[in-house]
């Protein structure tokens, strides 16, 4: 992951349960997809950067994934 906490002290920026980029450009006006599997302590950004807007989303797709699906059990003695 690359993230810019990694300067204040988090070992690589990790961040637990933190949604990626993904897939990307290499950079702009590219047309090949790009994702960073080097190895290296600090990854391209592009690819692994952790952003706010993924990670909402995903949350919003698990709230209504969670939603749509039965939760309701049974009670007891039926």
């Amino acid at each position: 992951m690359h993230q810019r906490i990694t300067f204040s002290g988090v070992p690589r920026g990790a961040i637990p349960g933190g949604v990626v980029n993904g897939i990307t450009w290499r950079a702009p006006g590219g047309d090949r997809p790009f994702f960073d599997v080097s190895g290296v302590d600090i990854p391209a950004f592009e690819p692994d950067e952790v952003r706010l807007p993924h990670n909402t989303h995903c949350l919003d797709a698990l709230s209504a994934l969670y939603a749509a699906t039965d939760r309701q059990s049974p009670s007891a003695g039926e």
